[in-house]
């Protein structure tokens, strides 16, 4: 399984192995990241309007197929996930980077 997450253009994308058929972290034999996320779901992504999220999906027959688009990714705040908090707090700092300030009359 595949597992990509996102906020704006930071970006992580793991590939994720079990020895069963419903991969979640915790059954995970073996966790690597990819830098390979195929167009087509970054197509989804953008017909879907995510700016933030969690996209699982396989590919089958050369073909990506979507499992689950999730809005509210959980990422509990523990020692292993402080990575991907790092990485994907660049989207916040460019959502504000890119966002119109406002002026405060006075």
């Amino acid at each position: 399984m595949r597992s990509w997450s996102f906020l704006r253009d930071a970006e992580e994308n793991l590939l994720m192995y079990a020895n069963q058929a419903i991969i979640k972290s915790p059954v995970a034999v073996r966790i690597e990241p990819s830098n390979e996320i195929p167009g087509e779901i970054r197509l989804m992504r953008r017909k879907l309007g995510f700016d933030f999220g969690k996209f699982d999906y396989g590919i089958v027959d050369g073909r990506v197929v979507l499992y689950d688009a999730n809005r509210t990714p959980v990422m509990l705040p523990k020692p292993s996930n402080l990575p991907k908090f790092k990485l994907l707090s660049k989207g916040i700092e460019e959502f504000f980077d890119h966002t119109p300030r406002l002026r405060v009359a006075g």
